[in-house]
Protein backbone atom coordinates (compact mmCIF):
# COMPACT_ATOMS: atom_id res chain seq x y z
CA UNK A 1 0.00 0.00 0.00
CA UNK A 2 1.35 3.37 -1.11
CA UNK A 3 1.40 5.92 1.87
CA UNK A 4 1.85 9.22 2.11
CA UNK A 5 3.37 12.33 4.07
CA UNK A 6 1.16 14.71 5.38
CA UNK A 7 2.59 17.41 2.75
CA UNK A 8 1.70 14.80 -0.16
CA UNK A 9 -2.17 14.38 1.13
CA UNK A 10 -4.83 16.08 -1.20
CA UNK A 11 -6.58 18.88 0.86
CA UNK A 12 -9.35 16.76 1.80
CA UNK A 13 -7.39 13.82 3.50
CA UNK A 14 -5.05 16.27 4.90
CA UNK A 15 -7.95 18.02 6.84
CA UNK A 16 -9.08 14.39 8.49
CA UNK A 17 -5.06 13.68 9.10
CA UNK A 18 -4.48 17.51 10.53
CA UNK A 19 -8.01 16.64 12.66
CA UNK A 20 -6.70 13.35 14.27
CA UNK A 21 -3.74 14.68 14.79
CA UNK A 22 -4.93 17.82 16.49
CA UNK A 23 -7.15 15.04 18.88
CA UNK A 24 -4.18 12.92 19.07
CA UNK A 25 -3.35 12.37 23.16
CA UNK A 26 0.44 12.68 22.29
CA UNK A 27 0.31 15.81 20.38
CA UNK A 28 -1.92 17.00 22.64
CA UNK A 29 -0.15 16.35 25.76
CA UNK A 30 3.18 17.31 24.78
CA UNK A 31 5.23 20.11 26.55
CA UNK A 32 5.08 23.45 25.53
CA UNK A 33 7.61 25.53 25.93
CA UNK A 34 6.70 29.10 26.42
CA UNK A 35 9.67 30.86 27.67
CA UNK A 36 10.14 32.68 24.83
CA UNK A 37 7.22 35.12 25.52
CA UNK A 38 8.41 35.26 28.36
CA UNK A 39 11.89 36.57 28.05
CA UNK A 40 10.66 38.87 25.25
CA UNK A 41 8.36 40.27 27.86
CA UNK A 42 10.74 40.41 30.49
CA UNK A 43 13.13 42.52 28.12
CA UNK A 44 10.65 44.45 26.95
CA UNK A 45 9.64 45.67 30.61
CA UNK A 46 13.62 46.06 31.40
CA UNK A 47 14.48 47.66 28.69
CA UNK A 48 11.47 49.93 27.79
CA UNK A 49 10.21 50.90 31.25
CA UNK A 50 12.88 51.73 33.53
CA UNK A 51 12.37 48.36 35.45
CA UNK A 52 14.75 45.35 36.93
CA UNK A 53 14.60 42.68 38.52
CA UNK A 54 11.43 41.46 36.61
CA UNK A 55 9.32 38.51 37.41
CA UNK A 56 6.84 36.83 35.36
CA UNK A 57 4.65 34.27 36.74
CA UNK A 58 1.15 32.51 35.19
CA UNK A 59 -0.85 29.61 35.40
CA UNK A 60 -3.11 28.57 32.19
CA UNK A 61 -5.08 28.31 30.21
CA UNK A 62 -8.06 26.34 31.41
CA UNK A 63 -9.41 27.57 35.08
CA UNK A 64 -11.34 31.02 36.61
CA UNK A 65 -7.97 31.84 38.51
CA UNK A 66 -5.32 31.45 35.65
CA UNK A 67 -3.63 34.65 34.61
CA UNK A 68 -0.38 36.28 34.86
CA UNK A 69 1.76 38.91 36.69
CA UNK A 70 4.69 40.42 36.72
CA UNK A 71 6.95 42.05 39.84
CA UNK A 72 10.08 44.31 39.72
CA UNK A 73 11.65 47.34 40.80
CA UNK A 74 11.42 50.92 39.28
CA UNK A 75 15.28 52.60 38.93
CA UNK A 76 14.66 54.94 36.30
CA UNK A 77 11.04 56.81 37.68
CA UNK A 78 11.39 59.53 35.48
CA UNK A 79 11.70 56.95 32.51
CA UNK A 80 8.76 54.35 34.17
CA UNK A 81 6.40 57.42 34.25
CA UNK A 82 6.74 58.46 30.72
CA UNK A 83 6.61 54.79 29.78
CA UNK A 84 3.23 54.20 31.65
CA UNK A 85 1.48 57.84 30.25
CA UNK A 86 1.86 60.34 33.65
CA UNK A 87 2.15 63.96 32.04
CA UNK A 88 5.44 65.41 34.04
CA UNK A 89 5.26 68.32 32.19
CA UNK A 90 4.93 70.62 34.71
CA UNK A 91 7.41 68.98 37.14
CA UNK A 92 10.33 70.84 37.73
CA UNK A 93 13.60 69.01 36.59
CA UNK A 94 15.14 69.21 40.54
CA UNK A 95 11.71 67.87 41.63
CA UNK A 96 12.11 64.85 39.04
CA UNK A 97 15.53 63.94 40.18
CA UNK A 98 14.77 63.86 43.81
CA UNK A 99 11.88 61.88 43.57
CA UNK A 100 14.47 59.51 41.09
CA UNK A 101 17.19 60.14 43.98
CA UNK A 102 15.00 59.32 47.11
CA UNK A 103 12.26 57.14 46.42
CA UNK A 104 11.69 53.28 45.81
CA UNK A 105 9.22 52.19 43.73
CA UNK A 106 8.62 48.28 43.67
CA UNK A 107 5.49 45.88 41.87
CA UNK A 108 5.12 42.93 44.76
CA UNK A 109 3.25 40.25 44.95
CA UNK A 110 0.10 39.93 47.28
CA UNK A 111 -0.91 36.35 46.80
CA UNK A 112 1.45 33.38 46.40
CA UNK A 113 -1.27 30.99 45.17
CA UNK A 114 -2.51 32.88 42.22
CA UNK A 115 -0.46 34.93 39.44
CA UNK A 116 -3.92 36.95 37.82
CA UNK A 117 -3.04 40.37 37.55
CA UNK A 118 -4.88 41.22 40.87
CA UNK A 119 -2.53 39.30 42.60
CA UNK A 120 0.32 42.33 42.51
CA UNK A 121 0.27 45.75 43.40
CA UNK A 122 2.41 49.04 42.73
CA UNK A 123 4.56 50.21 45.97
CA UNK A 124 6.18 52.96 46.31
CA UNK A 125 8.25 53.40 49.75
CA UNK A 126 8.07 57.14 51.06
CA UNK A 127 11.39 58.36 52.55
CA UNK A 128 11.85 60.30 55.73
CA UNK A 129 11.75 63.76 54.52
CA UNK A 130 9.88 64.47 51.54
CA UNK A 131 10.47 68.12 51.25
CA UNK A 132 12.49 69.81 48.57
CA UNK A 133 13.41 73.79 48.30
CA UNK A 134 13.53 75.00 44.78
CA UNK A 135 15.81 77.92 45.21
CA UNK A 136 15.10 80.90 43.40
CA UNK A 137 17.63 82.43 41.09
CA UNK A 138 17.66 86.10 42.34
CA UNK A 139 17.24 84.76 46.05
CA UNK A 140 13.59 85.90 47.07
CA UNK A 141 9.97 83.34 46.14
CA UNK A 142 12.00 80.18 47.01
CA UNK A 143 9.25 77.62 46.93
CA UNK A 144 9.10 74.37 49.28
CA UNK A 145 7.38 71.60 47.01
CA UNK A 146 6.53 68.59 49.20
CA UNK A 147 7.33 65.14 47.15
CA UNK A 148 4.54 63.40 48.31
CA UNK A 149 1.99 66.11 47.13
CA UNK A 150 2.70 66.01 44.14
CA UNK A 151 3.01 62.19 43.70
CA UNK A 152 -0.89 62.73 44.84
CA UNK A 153 -1.63 65.45 42.09
CA UNK A 154 -0.30 63.53 39.13
CA UNK A 155 -2.25 60.13 40.85
CA UNK A 156 1.30 58.35 40.48
CA UNK A 157 0.08 55.42 42.97
CA UNK A 158 -3.30 54.75 40.98
CA UNK A 159 -2.70 54.85 37.65
CA UNK A 160 0.62 52.89 37.73
CA UNK A 161 -1.37 50.14 39.78
CA UNK A 162 -3.64 50.57 36.41
CA UNK A 163 -1.17 49.86 34.16
CA UNK A 164 0.42 46.71 35.84
CA UNK A 165 -2.87 45.00 36.04
CA UNK A 166 -3.70 46.26 32.13
CA UNK A 167 0.22 44.81 30.96
CA UNK A 168 -0.55 41.94 32.94
CA UNK A 169 -3.58 41.00 31.13
CA UNK A 170 -1.70 41.71 27.75
CA UNK A 171 0.88 39.72 28.83
CA UNK A 172 -1.95 36.77 29.46
CA UNK A 173 -3.32 37.08 26.51
CA UNK A 174 -0.20 36.62 24.33
CA UNK A 175 0.97 33.23 26.93
CA UNK A 176 -2.77 31.95 25.90
CA UNK A 177 -2.11 32.70 21.99
CA UNK A 178 1.44 31.42 21.90
CA UNK A 179 0.14 28.72 23.66
CA UNK A 180 -3.37 28.01 21.81
CA UNK A 181 -0.83 28.41 18.30
CA UNK A 182 0.96 25.16 19.67
CA UNK A 183 -2.44 23.26 18.76
CA UNK A 184 -3.56 25.03 15.40
CA UNK A 185 -3.40 22.86 12.24
CA UNK A 186 -0.40 24.46 11.49
CA UNK A 187 1.22 23.43 14.34
CA UNK A 188 -0.28 19.87 13.52
CA UNK A 189 1.01 19.85 10.18
CA UNK A 190 4.54 20.51 11.82
CA UNK A 191 4.35 17.75 13.89
CA UNK A 192 3.25 15.14 11.22
CA UNK A 193 5.97 16.52 9.35
CA UNK A 194 8.84 16.50 11.70
CA UNK A 195 8.03 13.33 12.77
CA UNK A 196 7.66 11.38 9.20
CA UNK A 197 4.10 10.42 10.07
CA UNK A 198 2.73 8.32 7.08
CA UNK A 199 -0.94 8.19 5.93
CA UNK A 200 -2.80 6.51 3.47
CA UNK A 201 -4.51 8.28 0.91
CA UNK A 202 -7.90 8.54 2.81
CA UNK A 203 -5.60 10.54 5.40
CA UNK A 204 -5.76 8.15 8.00
CA UNK A 205 -2.35 6.85 10.19
CA UNK A 206 -0.76 4.44 9.40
Amino acid sequence: MRTYTILELNPEAKEKALQSIMNDSIFRGREIDLDWVVEAEQDELEDGLGLVNVEISFSGFWSQGDGASFTGRVVDIPKFMEAIGVDTSNIPDKAMKALDDIYEMYIVRTDSRYFHENTVRFDIEEPFDTELILMSPFGVGDITIDLNDLLGDIGLEAKASEWVKTKSKEIYRKLEKAYNDEFSEDAAEEWADQWEIQFDEEGNEV
